[in-house]
Formats: C-alpha cells, sequence, structure tokens
C-alpha cells in the first residue's frame, strides 16, 4: 500500500527488510501487528522495534551516563570544560612562552576568565546579575593575599585593548536592539524617555558630585555622566524572562524599555567621552570644545561611511557569521583606530552609528537578524567576565577612601532619586501606559554596571599612560572607585527591585 511518499510494508520476520531500497521509508500503525518501522536516511538506518520477538539492533550506540540529565552537566564540568581550558592553555603557552605561566600577564588573564565565569554564573544562581560575581572576581583575585600577584600581573598593554573591544561588543548589541520602527511607534515616549532621563540624572549627579566630593567642575562633570547610564545588559534577561511569560506585552512596556536602553547608554558614554577631553584640555576650554566637536563629526563619518558598506554590499547571501564580522570588526575600528590616531571621543559613535545604519539596510532587505544577535551574544559572553573582571582587579582594597564610597552611595541616591522622578514624568506623556506600567519601566531602568565598568578605568589609565601626575592618578582611582560601587549597587538595587516588583507590576 501507498500512501503519497510513503510506503507501508507488512512482514512477518526479519528476512524482508534485505529486499528493502535505501530511498524506502517504512511506517508501521497499530492496526499492522508484528511490523517493524524503519526509516532510512542515506546510508544510516534507525530501526524502532514493534514487535517483541525482533532482535534488530539499531546502529546508535548508547552510552549509560546519558540516562540522566545531571550526569551531562558533571561530565562537562568535570571533564570537558577542564580539558578545553588545558587545550587553550597549552596553545597560548606554545605560541607566548612564559606570558602563559604563572607570573605572567597573559596567565594572570586566564585565571581572571575564568574565576570571573564561576562567580558569574554563581550570582546568577542566587538570582543576581552576574556582573557582581565577576567584579566581586576582579576583587579578590587583586586582594586575597596569597594569590593577590595575580590580579597585579595584569599588564595594562593587555588589557587596555580588551576592555575596548568589549565596549565595541557592548555599543553593538545596544545598537542591534535599537529598531527605528518601534522608536517611531512610541515617538513621544522614547526619544524623551531616553534624552530626558540620562540628562537629568547627569545633571543631578554633576552638582552631587561638585558638593560631596569637591571635584573640580571638569571632574563633577565627568562622574555625573558615569552615572546617568543604564545597563541594558543587566536588565535584558529580566524583559525576556517576563515576556516568555507573557506579562508586560498589552501596552508594549517590554519593547519600549527594550529600545530605550541602547539608545540611553551611547547618549551617556558620548557625554562622558566630552567630559573626559575637558578634564584633559590643560584649561583650554575653547580649544576643548572645537577638538570636542571634532572628534564627534569625524566618528558620525566614519561610522556613516563603514555602515553603510557594510549595509549595502554584504547581501542576503552572506552567511551572518561574514556579517557579525563585519560588525564587530568596524566598531573595532572605529573605537580603537580613532583612538590611535588621537580622536578616541568619537570612537563610540563611530561603533554605535555604524552598526546602528548597516541593520536598517539589512532590515529593509528583509534579512533576518536572530544569528547576528546570537553571535554577538556568544562574544559578549566572552567579553563581558573580561569588562568587570578587569575593573575589580584595579582596586586594591588597602588604598581605598571609605570616605569617598560613602559619598558615593549618597551622591548615587540623589541621582537615582531625581532619574525616577524624570523618567515617571516622561512616562506620563504616554496615555496608553497604566500608572504600573509606567513604574515596571522607572525600576527596569535602575540597573547600571556595564557603561561604568566600561569608561571608570579611562581616565586613571589615560593618566598613567600620559604621565599627567600623582594628584591626577589619585583623582582617577577616586573615579575608578566611585563607578565600581555605582556599578555593584545600581545592579543588586534593580535586579532586586524587578524580581520582588517586576511581574506584580505588569500583573495589574
Amino acid at each position: 500500500m501507498v500512501l503519497g511518499n510513503v510506503k507501508l510494508v507488512k512482514f512477518q520476520n526479519t528476512s524482508s527488510l534485505g529486499n528493502l531500497s535505501t530511498d524506502t521509508v517504512i511506517t508501521t500503525f497499530s492496526d499492522l501487528p508484528e511490523s517493524v518501522s524503519i526509516a532510512l536516511n542515506l546510508s544510516s538506518t534507525s530501526v524502532h522495534e514493534s514487535s517483541p520477538n525482533m532482535k534488530i539492533q539499531e546502529y546508535q550506540k548508547f552510552t549509560p551516563w546519558q540516562k540522566y540529565e545531571w550526569s551531562k552537566t558533571v561530565i562537562w564540568c568535570i571533564i570537558v570544560f577542564p580539558l578545553i581550558c588545558f587545550v587553550i592553555w597549552s596553545m597560548t603557552y606554545i605560541l607566548f612562552g612564559n606570558l602563559a605561566l604563572p607570573g605572567g600577564s597573559l596567565f594572570a588573564l586566564a585565571i581572571l576568565e575564568l574565576l570571573a565565569i564561576v562567580l558569574g554564573h554563581t550570582a546568577e544562581f542566587i538570582k543576581l546579575p552576574p556582573l557582581v560575581g565577576m567584579t566581586l572576581a576582579g576583587l579578590f583575585l587583586r586582594n586575597f593575599p596569597t594569590i593577590s600577584n595575580i590580579g597585579k600581573n595584569l599588564d595594562l598593554s593587555v588589557t587596555n585593548p580588551l576592555r575596548a573591544m568589549s565596549v565595541v561588543v557592548l555599543l553593538t548589541r545596544g545598537a542591534l536592539n535599537v529598531n527605528p520602527t518601534l522608536i517611531r511607534r512610541h515617538k513621544w515616549v522614547i526619544p524623551q524617555l531616553y534624552i530626558g532621563s540620562c540628562i537629568f540624572e547627569a545633571i543631578a549627579g554633576c552638582i552631587a558630585a561638585y558638593f560631596l566630593f569637591g571635584f573640580p567642575v571638569q571632574w563633577a562633570v565627568a562622574v555625573g555622566c558615569i552615572f546617568s547610564a543604564m545597563s541594558g545588559a543587566a536588565v535584558m534577561p529580566y524583559l525576556l524572562k517576563f515576556e516568555n511569560e507573557g506579562v508586560g506585552l498589552e501596552h508594549s512596556v517590554l519593547e519600549i524599555t527594550k529600545q530605550g536602553s541602547g539608545l540611553d547608554a551611547i547618549l551617556a558614554i558620548c557625554l562622558t567621552e566630552l567630559a573626559f577631553g575637558f578634564i584633559f584640555a590643560a584649561g583650554d576650554l575653547a580649544g576643548g570644545i572645537k577638538k570636542g566637536l571634532l572628534e564627534v563629526i569625524m566618528g558620525g563619518a566614519f561610522g556613516t561611511l563603514w555602515g553603510g558598506l557594510a549595509g549595502i554590499f554584504l547581501e542576503q547571501e552572506h552567511e551572518s557569521t561574514l556579517r557579525t564580522f563585519a560588525v564587530f570588526s568596524g566598531g573595532s575600528l572605529g573605537l580603537l583606530g580613532l583612538t590611535k590616531i588621537g580622536y578616541p571621543r568619537g570612537g563610540p559613535l563611530a561603533c554605535f552609528l555604524g552598526t546602528f545604519i548597516c541593520c536598517c539596510i539589512w532590515r529593509q532587505k528583509k534579512m533576518h537578524m536572530e544569528n547576528l544577535s546570537r553571535h554577538l551574544t556568544i562574544l559578549w559572553y566572552l567579553f563581558q567576565p573580561l569588562l568587570f573582571g578587569i575593573i575589580g582587579s584595579r582596586i586594591d582594597l588597602n588604598t581605598v577612601d571609605w570616605n569617598i564610597i560613602l559619598q558615593t552611595i549618597l551622591c548615587f541616591t540623589i541621582s537615582i532619586s531625581v532619574r525616577m522622578c524624570a523618567s515617571f514624568s516622561m512616562l506620563c506623556l504616554s496615555e496608553e501606559m497604566t500608572t504600573s506600567e509606567k513604574l515596571f519601566v522607572v525600576l527596569a531602568w535602575l540597573p547600571k554596571g556595564t557603561v561604568q565598568a566600561a569608561l571608570g578605568p579611562v581616565i586613571l589609565e589615560t593618566a598613567i599612560n600620559s604621565r599627567h601626575g600623582a594628584e591626577m592618578e589619585s583623582m582617577g582611582y577616586n573615579v575608578l572607585c566611585i563607578a565600581t560601587t555605582v556599578a555593584l549597587l545600581a545592579s543588586i538595587i534593580g535586579a532586586l527591585a524587578l524580581l520582588i516588583f517586576g511581574r506584580r507590576l505588569l500583573s495589574k
């Protein structure tokens, strides 16, 4: 009997199997007693017995420990993962020699990456953002007595490019999540929300830093701008969890929150970079403004150029891996290249704008972005532990001014309160959203961490490399401590707020 392309064959013994061709598919039904269903695919055969007297052995091997799901995790942790680490370390030693041995910078970097991954997963297991565990990994390696040399062996010539590449992945992911169609749909909410919230918090943080820390105006402006950025990477897992549960979809609350996170980050980064330019302008305010504007123009022009070329010449038939390489390499060239030629303030804009333009062109061509997003997520999984581990490893708890930490908590309380009020006021422009949904967006914009970790060490590293003196380095170290404190404090508070109140606010 033939049904479509499927032949139903009834036989009484296993000798009938010898007459089957490799392009035949045989299916069984309950009304065919003592039958066997055989699925032939090219040269492999899968046989399913439906009669107790059949003794056909399937070719597929079965390992006993695969019966239990937990055993796979144990085997991966005990055998597979350590073996992969050993192979990578062996290749590193072959290529770089003593740098991969204890006391070398590459060995210290590998230990930092592994410990940050482990503690990041541990923090995630107890419902905290992974960045908390990753930052603590760097602090542990720098301050624990018997292994403190590991944190001290991290060379700036190695960590600075890695931190910059982490910023590239951060900005490209943020630009990928920005959808112009959704922004136009919510044009009375999203632009005002991210611009207003960021600007108001920056102003509040600037004023608080000026009076609480006693910083000069340029330094206070830089600290306020560092305060103003929220972390899309910290809040995105919670948004995806709520989306999978089907809550928050009625009035596009989750869409508004996602779109605003990427735009908020790039605005805060650009403002902070401009503030850094004024700090190192050596008192020439007019020259600093001119140079800052020139850097922004150069960054915008380069981002438009490479983003347009990538969007036009990469078509649907090109693999997503190639598009990922184009996005990552273009962003790295913009950020690192402009820094190399003396225009570092335009790098973040070049990275973000280039990714945004090419993704807009690809969307117009009806190209799928899922694989590109998946590849960038893998890159972020590799670079995120380094980003937060490095900032933790730069802090020596024996040299921290704890008065600065206490002042930071007070300053953060002031700035985040202003941000919450500003965000809620901007959301009042939306008549569709309920009060509980507006409160959810306000809470979702509390977490910080990624931008603070990316920009916190910049002043200290610039002061060290350009030899601006001990006073400038001390101020830069204080800014690093402030950024780290804000990242840890805001991420923990934001995560707890979403865990406790998030689902309740979206369900009302």
